[in-house]
């Protein structure tokens, strides 16, 4: 078993090394690592967020546009966007792009916040 400290960098350290390789990799191969390292980190957060709700997830309180997994994913493919669009146009676009970063890492925290671990589950 990985110490506790560990298990809960993961998702965080799989995001980040794919956006690093997505930053400056220019290889294919690596372009397709940086990929499956960035979605793995996510599908990763988003299954402990799910299982960490207390809220009631199955019955909202609003009929929600998007569907749950598309709004799940939402701050990643921002974030995701925002980073191809810092690393491969210049000009007033990489701006939009810095902002779409910094509303994904927004919406991560908020969410973060909002589900935090119940601590008696890994006791």
């Amino acid at each position: 078993m990985i110490p506790l400290i560990i298990y809960e960098a993961l998702p965080a350290v799989y995001l980040t090394m794919g956006v690093l390789l997505l930053s400056f990799a220019d290889l294919p191969l690596l372009l397709f690592s940086a990929s499956v390292f960035y979605f793995v980190g996510a599908a990763i957060w988003i299954m402990r967020s799910a299982y960490r709700r207390t809220d009631n997830a199955s019955a909202p309180q609003k009929k929600w546009l998007l569907p749950d997994l598309l709004y799940e994913f939402m701050p990643f493919l921002q974030a995701l966007t925002g980073t191809v669009m810092i690393r491969h146009v210049s000009g007033p676009v990489t701006v939009a792009g810095f902002y779409l970063v910094f509303l994904a890492v927004k919406r991560l925290s908020q969410r973060q916040n909002n589900r935090k671990c119940i601590s008696h589950l890994f006791a």
